[in-house]
């Protein structure tokens, strides 16, 4: 996964459920790849940092303490928009 300084898997992908969870660190001024449109849901909270998403055409924001609900309807990237490294918790479904 590049653009990550880190990426932990903390609830592995599984055969029985249709929901993975990340801890993710993106250092500061960097943007991951993005990723692909896909059926399902995505929360991310931010533990630290200031976090960017750009879904499709249209940008968000969210700080140390906030979170971010979307559908994954469209390629999505997440950014790195402060000063300090971002650490945050992606938790995303696939379709049902």
């Amino acid at each position: 996964m590049t653009g990550y300084q880190s990426f932990d898997t903390l609830l592995p992908k599984s055969r029985y459920r249709n929901i993975v969870a990340y801890r993710a660190v993106i250092r500061q001024g960097r943007e991951a790849l993005p990723e692909p449109a896909h059926e399902g849901e995505n929360y991310v909270f931010v533990l630290s940092g200031r976090l960017g998403l750009r879904l499709g055409r249209t940008s968000y924001a969210a700080r140390k303490g906030e979170s971010l609900y979307f559908r994954a309807e469209h390629e999505y990237t997440f950014s790195n928009q402060g000063k300090t490294p971002l650490d945050f918790l992606w938790v995303k479904t696939s379709g049902r």
